[in-house]
């Protein structure tokens, strides 16, 4: 009995965790993701706002009130980092989560790690960018992470039908 009593918990844990986990992205994904994240801050580090607003998930746009607003956040930080003052030495993504659950969506988390110069000081950011994209589909869209530093239930805002079982990235800021 007790066998039994073990097994149907074990196969209880494994259909949670296929509810929570759609699966693990193809080598092509993560090379899309990964080349889809650098065009976005390569674009942004050039001062060009445009392909952040073609990539960027709308869930965004209505948490701060509409497209525009956004590109004039956008806008503004790009002028921000774009100041003589504020250098970025250098960028890395590591490799994405496995697929979360999100409704008709699914989403991934990919770590990414960005040392800067700003006034003399060198920081260090360890964030994530959030990969979603449709079930099924090829385009990705994306959020940045680091939003979430001060509040992680900001997620759920923006994706309330993304599974509890989220495991977050390391997200935090150094000054070395």
């Amino acid at each position: 009995m007790k066998y039994i009593n073990s097994l149907s918990i074990f196969v209880v844990l494994l259909v949670f965790a296929n509810c929570s986990f759609s699966g693990a992205l193809s080598n092509d994904e993560v090379e899309n993701i990964h080349s889809d994240i650098n065009e976005m801050y390569t674009a942004f580090e050039a001062g060009d706002a445009s392909i952040f607003l073609k990539k960027t998930h709308r869930s965004i746009f209505v948490l701060v009130g509409g497209r525009e607003k956004y590109k004039k956040l956008i806008e503004s930080s790009i002028e921000q980092y774009s100041s003589p003052e504020t250098k970025i030495i250098s960028t890395d993504l590591g490799v994405p989560t496995s697929l979360y659950d999100s409704g008709s969506e699914e989403v991934c988390f990919v770590p990414r790690i960005s040392k800067m110069e700003t006034k003399g000081e060198v920081g260090v950011s360890t964030s994530f960018m959030i990969a979603v994209r449709k079930k099924g589909g090829k385009n990705w869209f994306y959020l940045d992470g680091a939003g979430l530093r001060k509040d992680q239930g900001l997620l759920w805002k923006l994706l309330p039908d993304l599974t509890k079982e989220v495991l977050f990235p390391p997200n935090y800021v150094i000054i070395l």
